[in-house]
C-alpha cells in the first residue's frame, strides 16, 4: 500500500511556528487519490491547528486539482518533507507487471506421411526431431495453436477455437517464468494441467497422451518467444 510507503519514507510533519504555505506538486495520476488520502491523514495528525503569533491558521491539507497536480497547504518545513516523500515514492514505485506471451501447439504424431497443410511446422522442427528420436519415425499434424498474453501473476484464457488454454504465468527475473497451464481440446474432450518453468526462447513439451491404436500420440508444446 502507498500509505506504508509514505510512512516508511519518514513523513513526520511536525507542527511548526510558521504560516501555512500553498505548494503544488506533480504526481502520477494512477496513484494520485491514494497519495491525497495518505497525505491528508499524516497532515491531520501532525499539523492540526497551528498558533502563529497568536493567530489561528487553517488546517494543513492536500487536494487534487483539475489539472491533475497535487495542492498541499502546510508550513514550509512540512512542504519540504512532502516534496522529499513524493520524490522517494516516484523513485521507488514498483514497475508495471511485465506482460508475458506464450504460444501453444497441440500436435498429433503418428506413423505415416505428415499432413502439413493446416499450419506450417517449421518453427517446431527441433522439437519434432526430438520426438522422433524418442518415438521413431512419425508424421505430424497440428490440431490447434494459440497465443495467450497476460500480466505477470494474473490469469488469462483463450477459448473458442480447436485449442483452449488457461494460463497464470509469473516472471522470474528477466529470462525465466513459471506458469500454471491448462490445455484442452473441446472436440476430443482431452485435457492437460501442468506447472512448468520456461526460459525465454525455449520450446517445452508439456505432456503427451496416447491415442487409439495406430493413431499415434498427442503432444502439447509451449514456447516463450524471444
Amino acid at each position: 500500500m502507498l500509505l506504508r510507503t509514505l510512512a516508511s519514507a519518514g513523513l513526520l510533519l511536525a507542527a511548526t511556528a510558521a504560516r501555512a504555505d500553498l505548494q503544488t506538486y506533480d504526481v502520477d495520476i494512477q496513484i494520485a487519490q491514494e497519495v491525497v488520502g495518505a497525505l491528508n491523514n499524516a497532515l491531520a495528525q501532525q499539523c492540526g491547528i497551528l498558533l502563529v503569533e497568536q493567530q489561528r491558521v487553517a488546517n494543513c491539507s492536500a487536494q487534487l486539482l483539475p489539472s491533475g497536480q497535487l495542492l498541499v497547504q502546510a508550513p514550509a518545513p512540512s512542504q519540504q518533507q512532502v516534496a522529499a516523500v513524493l520524490k522517494a515514492v516516484a523513485a521507488h514505485r514498483a514497475a508495471p507487471a511485465p506482460r508475458l506471451t506464450l504460444r501453444y501447439w497441440v500436435v498429433v504424431g503418428a506413423p505415416g506421411a505428415a499432413d502439413n497443410e493446416r499450419l506450417p511446422l517449421a518453427p517446431l522442427k527441433p522439437v519434432l526431431q526430438q520426438l522422433e528420436r524418442t518415438h521413431g519415425d512419425l508424421g505430424f499434424k497440428i490440431e490447434g495453436t494459440v497465443s495467450v498474453t497476460s500480466e505477470s501473476g494474473t490469469k488469462a484464457e483463450a477459448n473458442g477455437g480447436p485449442l483452449g488454454v488457461s494460463q497464470r504465468a509469473r516472471a522470474v527475473g528477466d529470462n525465466s517464468l513459471s506458469a500454471d497451464v491448462e490445455l484442452f481440446l473441446p472436440a476430443a474432450t482431452q485435457q492437460l494441467r501442468v506447472t512448468v518453468t520456461i526460459t525465454r526462447g525455449e520450446y517445452v513439451v508439456l505432456g503427451e497422451q496416447s491415442n487409439a491404436e495406430g493413431a499415434g500420440s498427442t503432444f502439447y508444446i509451449v514456447n516463450w518467444p524471444e
